[in-house]
């Protein structure tokens, strides 16, 4: 059972989108999870998990 660490976060999903393309690139496993809120999409983050 592997455990997530956050490396990044963002308000901006372009942002973490970049982030998540570069790990893929250099070969580490990364997912992006949608920490905002749905009925007010100010509020939260996106975060990038390896």
């Amino acid at each position: 059972m592997s455990k997530w660490s956050k490396v990044y976060e963002s308000k901006l999903p372009y942002r973490a989108e970049i982030v998540k393309d570069i790990l893929d690139q250099k070969g580490i496993n990364a997912i992006i999870m949608n920490k905002k809120d749905s009925a007010y999409d100010i509020f939260g983050q996106l975060e990038v998990h390896v």
